[in-house]
């Protein structure tokens, strides 16, 4: 492997890879987790292919390099280094049903191959740690009767989304004073902006905001198809039209039919940054939990 590695001018095993964020070693890559911006899907990295490159062969006899310059008119500046053997993750298949096959069958593994300079490493640190119980709590309001909810973490995660967003803007903005900072920083981090990511997440049809109800249940992901609209609002939802008033306008209707206030959404993102970050300590929990500068940006 090493010579056939070598020969073609690609990086051993102990070098480092051009990934877009930065070099990292070929050991930190393999068995990690990457996003794809151009694709904008993760991946899961299993192996490194050395005997490969940007230069050989995609699919219909185009290079990696044609097709990402054909496709996204990105020239790749490493054409040279080992592709990433990846795998899609977040991919939902129906193995029930599948064309006309009445049995269930197995899923078939499917990797790709990927020039590593236009992928990002994610690292979530001691985040990692995160347990699905954990995520449940930071998903769950009190409306739920549970004997947990989320105003736990959601007091975590507001101190500490104060924290980084301060600390960002008093680096970054060193001729503003503390009045200047202070209201900045509620700009960043108000309800308007955690809605805004919530939405764009989807994070709605997660959400549990009420007491389970057999007659009003989706599977996570997996929502009704009819679509609220004002002329068929009345008559999906007859019994919460009648409850809401003017004064409730931030009502929103999720993807499962379950009302949520805007406010809600914005207290269940705060509790999802205190459960990444409950038993973080590292100095570096700011880049891991707001994505670099994600929070900032928005």
């Amino acid at each position: 492997m090493q010579g056939v590695a070598e020969a073609n001018g690609l990086p051993q095993p102990s070098k480092q890879l051009h990934l877009s964020n930065g070099p990292n070693s070929v050991h930190d890559v393999v068995n990690s987790l990457i996003y794809v911006p151009c694709f904008e899907l993760f991946y899961f990295v299993s192996d490194v292919v050395l005997e490969k490159n940007a230069y050989s062969e995609y699919k219909a006899s185009r290079s990696h390099v044609q097709n990402f310059y054909g496709k996204f008119s990105v020239q790749l500046s490493h054409p040279n280094s080992a592709l990433l053997k990846a795998k899609r993750l977040f991919c939902l298949d129906n193995l029930l049903r599948k064309k006309g096959n009445s049995g269930s069958r197995e899923k078939e593994e499917h990797f790709v191959e990927l020039p590593p300079e236009h992928v990002l490493s994610v690292s979530f640190l001691e985040g990692a740690e995160v347990s699905a119980s954990c995520v449940l709590v930071a998903l769950t309001t009190e409306k739920c009767n549970e004997h947990f909810s989320l105003e736990r973490l959601e007091v975590l995660g507001d101190a500490f989304l104060k924290f980084a967003v301060g600390r960002h803007l008093f680096l970054v903005h060193s001729s503003l004073d503390e009045g200047q900072l202070t209201r900045k920083g509620s700009d960043v981090i108000n309800n308007s902006n955690l809605l805004k990511l919530a939405t764009t997440n989807s994070l709605q049809a997660y959400i549990r905001d009420q007491s389970f109800d057999p007659c009003q249940f989706f599977a996570l992901c997996r929502p009704c198809s009819v679509v609220c609209s004002v002329e068929m609002e009345k008559s999906i939802h007859p019994s919460h039209c009648s409850r809401v008033t003017s004064a409730e306008t931030d009502l929103r209707c999720t993807k499962s039919h379950h009302w949520l206030h805007n406010k809600t959404m914005a207290d269940v993102m705060e509790a999802l940054v205190g459960a990444t970050t409950r038993k973080t300590q590292s100095d570096n929990t700011n880049q891991t939990t707001l994505g670099g500068k994600s929070i900032t940006q928005n």
